[in-house]
């Protein structure tokens, strides 16, 4: 129901998988752990936010308590293990109802609001913004972010809004300014050996082909062949 932030996690996959140095980069620095589907019966089944086997109860409202709810205790358990509970960043994709909006926002704890990842974002998306919110215990961020849940340092749940005038390029590109904000998050910018213009970790002949695209100076072409092979 909640698609928009559907395409968006589709649009940050896109990246991540991509071949732009900084996804390389980034993938070199993080392991990622992704769960597209939290609620497949209730998916497949054509309910919201509940599924057959609980049709009156949020699914969103019972991380922190997953009995009764077959999916939601395979799924909290497999998080945990794959994980191991040492998680720097959650991201929880959702959409919200209501009149046409174009708003997009971000829930996150209020001592998290002015975390750098947020200043990144706006670099790419400058119309979001955090927005301080406690949550409730049993919400995926919130168990997320506990010592029983996942340990979280970061957690967030974008919620981004429908509008006839929102195209599924858009959201894919909203995405992929997500995973360019981890980039310059996480990934420090020193680590990257002198004449690595692509960024891969590398000095070899795909720098000199980024240095004549990029249109760099004769100084860095002089660090590449000093550095390269």
């Amino acid at each position: 129901a909640e698609t928009p932030g559907n395409f968006a996690l589709e649009g940050l996959l896109d990246f991540l998988v991509s071949g732009d140095s900084r996804a390389v980069a980034l993938r070199q620095h993080t392991e990622f752990f992704v769960y597209p589907q939290t609620n497949p019966a209730g998916r497949y089944g054509g309910y919201y936010r509940s599924n057959p086997e609980n049709p009156d109860k949020d699914f969103n409202r019972f991380f922190n308590n997953p009995a009764g709810f077959t999916d939601l205790t395979a799924l909290t358990a497999a998080m945990q293990t794959d994980t191991s509970s040492d998680v720097d960043v959650l991201l929880d994709f959702h959409s919200w109802w209501g009149p046409w909006t174009s708003d997009n926002f971000i829930y996150t704890l209020p001592s998290l609001v002015n975390n750098p990842f947020f200043d990144e974002l706006q670099e790419y998306e400058p119309g979001i913004s955090p927005t301080a919110s406690n949550g409730q215990p049993g919400m995926l961020r919130i168990w997320g972010s506990s010592l029983g849940g996942l340990n979280a340092e970061l957690g967030m749940t974008p919620e981004l809004g429908f509008h006839p005038f929102i195209y599924e390029s858009d959201l894919l590109s909203l995405g992929e300014s997500f995973g360019l904000a981890l980039h310059a998050t996480i990934v420090p910018e020193a680590t990257f050996p002198e004449g690595d213009f692509n960024e891969d970790f590398r000095v070899d002949g795909l720098d000199f082909l980024t240095w004549q695209a990029d249109g760099l100076t004769g100084t860095e072409l002089a660090l590449w062949e000093a550095h390269c092979g």
